[in-house]
């Protein structure tokens, strides 16, 4: 699972979802800007996650998930509690603070996404379905919990509920990400830009000190006799 930071030398734009401004910034893996040739990690846009009320009272973070290079909609609304909520969020940002959900006594994270109309996904069922006590070592050595029926579908019930209002008060989301995702992707390319300039500059001088360095320790030779 690869670590996100935000670039915050990209202005971040603006989208409205639910009635409330949610901000749309470039972020970049940190494990990418390890391996890269320059130290430079490709920037993509990402939207903050919204923190919504669910019917029971309880809380979600809810993701609109932007297509890596930028050039649209992935497809899918990531819905989120616990530590899947911590773990999304990329450094420089605070959590939502959703905090997981007591199920048949138990403290439970999940995360469970769902299609936006239009997308080639089918829309039928849940894109996908993460259901975990809520620690993140305990899921990487054991995997998710294995609800059942009676504990999940109410869980499953309150997040498609969560997803009908957004979408519900939400309508012009394509056409409003088209517009805020052209605007940044302009600035990501002029920033990444000037991080290739830079980055080769400082890699010249390096060379040539190597090459400095190289020559210096060359035998000196006396100077022929006339």
């Amino acid at each position: 699972m690869h670590t996100y930071r935000i670039d915050f030398g990209i202005p971040a734009e603006e989208m409205v979802m639910m009635g409330r401004d949610v901000p749309l910034r470039a972020a970049y893996a940190v494990e990418e800007a390890e391996t890269s040739a320059y130290g430079i990690a490709f920037r993509s846009p990402r939207f903050d996650a919204l923190t919504v009320e669910a019917p029971s009272g309880r809380t979600m973070a809810l993701e609109v998930i932007v297509a890596a290079d930028g050039s649209g909609l992935h497809g899918t609304v990531y819905l989120r509690t616990g530590f899947f909520d911590v773990q999304s969020t990329p450094d420089g940002l605070e959590p939502a603070e959703c905090a997981a959900w007591e199920v048949a006594g138990r403290s439970v994270a999940f995360q469970i996404a769902f299609v936006l109309p239009g997308s080639a996904f089918d829309p039928s069922v849940p894109f996908g379905c993460d259901v975990a006590l809520d620690d993140p070592e305990h899921f990487l050595r054991h995997g998710g919990l294995d609800l059942d029926a009676e504990h999940l579908d109410p869980i499953l019930d309150e997040a498609r509920a969560v997803f009908d209002r957004f979408l519900a008060q939400t309508p012009d989301l394509a056409s409003e990400a088209d517009r805020v995702l052209g605007s940044i992707r302009v600035d990501i390319l002029r920033r990444q830009a000037e991080l290739v300039v830079e980055q080769a500059l400082v890699r010249a001088e390096q060379l040539r000190r190597e090459a400095d360095d190289l020559e210096a320790g060359f035998p000196q030779h006396p100077a022929p006799r006339g």
